[in-house]
């Protein structure tokens, strides 16, 4: 029999069942008292030229998105670029500490707010807080991107994770025409 493996995601099969989980964050992110009660939505970027079906979607798929950040309103949502797509994409956003990796944006945001409205297509940021009580996660989910994208989803929906579905969201030219679906976030 092996000696003990060593993994990020215990609940998942592995090359070996005597699995030692190893813990990223030590201990719990807690919020400092007096701070802000209401969560924080922040959406993780992805290199979006790579996840699209077919590359005649891309304007679509960011379209989507933008719709997205505008169902917010007022309340502040920080992107978190990703390393090799760092393009400025998205109106209304606040972008975050790009010297920092996603995780330890987000632990400093646990520092100030009640939670996380951590929101990706499957990013390995959402699978890293999937434990995390404080940290709620979203994949958004489209018929825009390949299918291996849809598929690995199913693995975050399976740990708990919510979905939203941004085919709902239509981009017109101009104007936008947005269904409100996230309740969750604005209450």
């Amino acid at each position: 029999m092996a000696e003990k493996h060593f993994t990020l995601y215990p609940q998942y099969p592995n090359i070996s069942p005597n699995l030692f989980e190893v813990n990223l964050f030590s201990q719990p992110a807690q919020c400092e008292p007096g701070k802000v009660a209401e969560p924080r939505v922040v959406l993780l970027g992805t290199v979006y030229r790579e996840i699209v079906g077919n590359q005649e979607y891309l304007d679509c798929l960011l379209g989507r998105i933008q719709c997205l950040i505008n169902t917010f309103g007022s309340h502040v949502v920080t992107y978190l670029p990703h390393p090799r797509d760092e393009q400025p994409y998205f109106d209304n956003v606040v972008l975050g500490d790009a010297e920092k990796i996603s995780e330890d944006v987000v632990l400093s945001l646990l520092q100030e707010f009640s939670h996380v409205e951590l929101i990706g297509f499957c990013s390995s940021t959402q699978f890293n807080f999937m434990n995390e009580p404080r940290v709620h996660n979203t994949v958004i989910r489209t018929s825009l991107v390949s299918d291996s994208w849809r598929d690995l989803s199913l693995m975050l929906v399976g740990n708990g994770a919510a979905t939203i579905d941004i085919d709902a969201y239509v981009h017109h030219g101009g104007g936008m025409t947005v269904w409100r679906v996230l309740a969750f976030v604005v209450k």
